[in-house]
């Protein structure tokens, strides 16, 4: 009863209801969104303004645990018509919340100090500056030129505000939970997506029968839920080694079905046992452990239905990652080396994953043939399927086309899976070359040239898509690579920031794990490693150079440099 009460008075806390509302935000700007009813009009984005003002100025790290939780929500635009931009939640509650910081700070009320500029901060502005001069070298003014430039820089600000809100771990724990907390209504709301596609409801999809939930895109969904693979597996390291320590020390657990009974407590044992109060903390964590394996379960499931190649190759490097560091602890000496450890971690991700392909075929959550999907990631062949006319038909298709157009001259069409009823034809399922892997071919071979053409300064950010040209739907494309995207808008000098950039990150997490004494830390470099492969690997097929979560992550990764 003690525990009970001590756990409903924890509930009592402001941290509580600042989370339960920033839910609440989050499932009703995503429910507005679908209904129409944003963007703002004037008036109402007006009033929401001050409204917002007024909490960062009260409480400015309030309005910055906002500012975390709503930095999924990507295809939202608060932004009226008049104002001819978009608009997403996170930078509108983000520019605000610097707004009070600045006023705060020029007033003297700034109740924490700045956080030291390091190389990584340096690496950001330089980045931004090249941005703009490639802008102004290659168009003078214009206006679509110096408006992506002032878009990164606003990226830039944002970043500059979450190095300032996070300069320690501890920081970093505070905010967390907002992150997830929004992470996880966004997750069920792509598999919702998904479960109303192949149900005949209004799904909101971008592209039908791949979720993009608060993305614009799947592929932006997917590289989102590689990082939070990788937050979830740290989090799985630190409950194993809290375990692996308590059992070193002979400290019964949980998983032992230990219970208490002061008749049969042997005073003579040599052996500490556990008070009532350390068994509920130890039961908790096979609660906890238990849970982030479903999240972890939940977040295959999605990104399966994503359908998106770059997301499971970084997916797949990110659980490598973790295994090896868990297997090796970055020690070259075999005896240190975890076997039976990293064995069990692996069976259990093996049947989380197991676990959410049996959901998705048992509630039939995708019509995508999923293995040849995958498989057409090493092959560059799809599968697909096509009818031909029932009547008497004789025409010889081979095996592998170049282009679905091959299919007319024997009055062939591809199909949906879900089509092969009423097609009333002959099925043949044939093999074509990717149309994607053909598409960014030539995106690289345009970029590239591009880059031959303009080495030093590149063309600015805003003359990528004129360039790259459109899809389907009339989108710009963009270099399908951040590296190339970056040498494309701010030139050499920014590419070798970039370069720069990431290469310290990952060289400085990567030593301050091996010379971590604390387990904290230790897991929080562990995260930051890992982490580092969610993010480059998807980046190098995608160019998510636009997306606010990669910016918080730039700044969360200065937080070991900060020790």
């Amino acid at each position: 009863m003690h525990q009970l009460q001590q756990f409903i008075n924890s509930l009592n806390k402001p941290k509580n209801y600042l989370l339960l509302a920033n839910v609440f935000l989050v499932f009703f700007l995503i429910l507005l969104n679908n209904l129409k009813i944003i963007p703002l009009r004037t008036g109402d984005f007006a009033f929401f303004a001050i409204l917002t003002l007024a909490l960062a100025m009260y409480r400015p790290g309030w309005a910055f645990l906002f500012f975390i939780g709503t930095i999924p929500l990507e295809n939202i635009n608060l932004a009226p018509t008049e104002l001819g931009i978009d608009i997403r939640p996170y930078q509108f509650i983000g520019a605000l919340t610097i707004a009070a910081f600045l006023i705060r700070m020029a007033t003297k009320r700034l109740n924490f100090k700045l956080a030291k500029l390091n190389l990584a901060d340096y690496l950001v502005i330089i980045l931004v500056f090249s941005g703009f001069v490639s802008a102004l070298a290659v168009g003078a003014i214009h206006e679509l030129l110096l408006r992506l430039s002032v878009i990164l820089a606003s990226f830039a600000l944002l970043y500059f505000l979450a190095r300032n809100y996070i300069q320690s771990v501890g920081d970093l724990k505070k905010v967390l939970p907002f992150f997830l907390s929004s992470s996880v209504i966004v997750t069920f709301y792509g598999i919702w997506q998904n479960w109303a596609f192949t149900h005949n409801l209004s799904d909101f999809e971008v592209m039908p029968g791949r979720p993009n939930a608060t993305f614009t895109e799947a592929d932006w969904l997917g590289g989102y839920l590689v990082l939070l693979i990788s937050v979830v597996y740290a989090y799985i390291y630190s409950c194993h080694s809290e375990r692996s320590g308590a059992k070193s020390r002979n400290l019964p657990t949980a998983a032992d079905d230990i219970t208490i009974n002061r008749e049969s407590y042997d005073y003579n044992s040599q052996i500490p046992r556990l008070r009532p109060d350390e068994y509920i903390r130890t039961s908790l964590g096979m609660t906890r452990l238990f849970a982030l394996y479903f999240l972890l379960a939940t977040l295959y499931i999605i990104l399966i239905l994503t359908v998106s190649r770059s997301a499971w190759l970084g997916a797949f490097a990110a659980t490598f990652i973790f295994l090896f560091i868990a297997f090796t602890d970055l020690k070259f000496d075999h005896r240190n080396w975890r076997w039976k450890e990293t064995f069990f971690l692996k069976l259990k991700i093996l049947a989380s994953l197991a676990i959410s392909l049996a959901v998705i075929y048992v509630f039939n959550l995708t019509n995508f043939q999923l293995f040849n999907r995958a498989q057409s990631t090493g092959t560059g062949l799809q599968k697909i399927t096509i009818s031909c006319p029932p009547y008497d038909w004789v025409c010889e298709i081979p095996d592998v086309i170049e282009d679905i157009k091959e299919l007319e001259k024997c009055e062939c069409k591809q199909i949906n899976l879900e089509d092969i009823e009423k097609s009333g034809g002959i099925i043949l399922e044939v093999y074509r070359k990717d149309p994607n892997v053909k598409i960014r071919s030539q995106i690289y071979q345009k970029s590239w040239a591009e880059i031959k053409k303009h080495p030093i300064l590149g063309i600015g950010w805003g003359n990528i898509g004129s360039i790259l040209g459109t899809d389907e739907r009339g989108a710009s494309f963009n270099s399908s690579n951040i590296f190339l995207e970056t040498w494309l808008g701010a030139g050499i000098i920014g590419f070798a920031s970039i370069i720069v950039l990431f290469s310290y990150i990952l060289l400085n997490s990567i030593k301050n794990y091996f010379f971590a004494q604390d387990q904290e830390n230790k897991v929080f470099y562990l995260f930051l490693i890992i982490s580092w492969f969610a993010i480059i690997i998807p980046n190098l097929f995608n160019a998510g150079i636009f997306l606010g979560f990669l910016w918080v992550w730039l700044a969360v990764a200065q937080v070991s440099a900060e020790g």
